[in-house]
């Protein structure tokens, strides 16, 4: 479960970082992180309670977000991120089977 959301979090963010999204989708989503960031809070940060406002705004601003972004350039974006993953996997696999030999690591001169 924590892998989709880490893909869909870095699919927005690419997504965010496009020129064909649109500006006001790019604008709620930074005065999101501002509001979410900042002290000041519509509910005082009581334990558990206060948190509520957050989780609802961060809830509402990814439907918006998901809804905002044509489907397009999120699929694209998903698509890019799925890659960049599959590239980073295997580079460490090769760093790995390079510095290893016999199943002992191999010492750096």
């Amino acid at each position: 479960m924590s892998e989709k959301i880490k893909m869909s979090v870095s699919a927005l963010y690419l997504a965010l970082t496009r020129k064909e999204t649109p500006l006001w989708i790019k604008i709620v989503a930074v005065g999101t992180v501002i509001y979410v960031l900042s002290p000041f809070d519509a509910i005082p940060d009581f334990p558990f309670l206060g948190y509520l406002d957050d989780i609802t705004l961060l809830s509402l601003v990814i439907f918006i977000l998901n809804k905002g972004i044509p489907s397009d350039i999120l699929q694209h974006c998903r698509e890019e991120v799925e890659r960049r993953m599959k590239n980073t996997v295997d580079e460490v696999s090769q760093k790995a089977e390079e510095n290893i030999i016999d199943g002992k690591f191999k010492e750096k001169k």
